[in-house]
């Protein structure tokens, strides 16, 4: 590829690569991989951007690999914090770290190169968080957005994936937390139950 990396998209590698080193001396260094409970699968993030991933930020890529084939690439930044399988092993979630606060989850299909769902910080998904917040506590509807934080905490035994959200608004002395549970169906993510609550800060 011949395209030209953005100053935006620079600046973003080489912090990225700078954290990188630092935490290379670190005790509390991010895992470099990650293996599921039998090891037959593994997840990675190198330091090397996929052809054609977008000039402004995407630098590294993450990869699954299964019984040793890669499964799937995706364009990312930042580093691993952990991975959860699926009871079945069919699924990995995913939590990479990718700036101080956003959607950190990848949802990946173990058996192609699906993404169920990967970290999605546009406008209308965090409105939709921001709106599920309010709907519940209809008095901060004039707050101002401040930040969220979006991570997998793990399966259920029957095949879940339990996700938990913090959200906070400027001025606020509250977090609001999503703790949410979803089915995959039909290769998508759905919604079986959710509680919001709020806790002081």
């Amino acid at each position: 590829m011949n395209k030209k990396i953005g100053k935006q998209g620079f600046v973003l590698c080489l912090v990225a690569l700078v954290v990188s080193l630092a935490r290379a001396t670190d005790s509390e260094a991010p895992p470099s991989e990650l293996f599921s409970p039998d090891k037959t699968q593994k997840v990675e993030i190198i330091e090397k951007a996929m052809p054609g991933a977008d000039p402004e930020g995407d630098c590294y890529t993450l990869v699954l690999t299964a019984h040793g084939k890669t499964i799937g690439k995706f364009a990312t930044q930042g580093y691993l914090i952990n991975a959860f399988w699926s009871p079945d092993n069919k699924y990995v979630a995913v939590n990479n770290r990718r700036a101080n606060a956003g959607d950190y989850l990848w949802v990946l299909s173990s058996s192609d190169s699906h993404a169920v769902k990967i970290p999605d910080d546009s406008d209308p998904a965090t409105q939709a968080l921001v709106d599920r917040v309010v709907k519940k506590f209809p008095e901060y509807k004039t707050a101002s957005y401040d930040r969220s934080l979006v991570e997998a905490w793990g399966w259920t035994p029957a095949g879940e994936l339990t996700v938990k959200t913090r959200l906070s608004f400027d001025h606020v002395p509250f977090l609001f937390v999503l703790a949410d549970v979803y089915k995959i169906e039909g290769g998508k993510l759905v919604l079986e139950a959710t509680m919001i609550e709020k806790k002081a800060l």
